[in-house]
């Protein structure tokens, strides 16, 4: 009878140390996949800071290949930074 309880109480204390070792690993996980969503939103986020707007009328295409020259997009560079707004 003394036999059984003892494995019993070690049967229930190994399974409240499972059930802690993994709400500890999972507790882990969803941080790192928290973080990860974080970092992807703040990616995402600079990404749409960075993108341009291209005004109606003009034409896309030309102003990828004047602003891919690297002598005009310095020459316009330089010209923005001398305009007064």
């Amino acid at each position: 009878m003394k036999n059984k309880k003892e494995r019993d109480w070690k049967f229930i204390i190994g399974m409240i140390v499972l059930l802690a070792i993994f709400a500890v690993m999972g507790g882990a996980f969803w941080n790192m996949v928290g973080k990860q969503a974080q970092m992807v939103r703040e990616e995402e986020q600079k990404e749409e800071e960075n993108k341009i707007t291209i005004p109606e009328g003009v034409n896309p295409e030309l102003l990828m290949k004047v602003l891919g020259n690297p002598e005009m997009a310095a020459l316009l560079t330089s010209l923005a930074k001398t305009m007064k707004v």
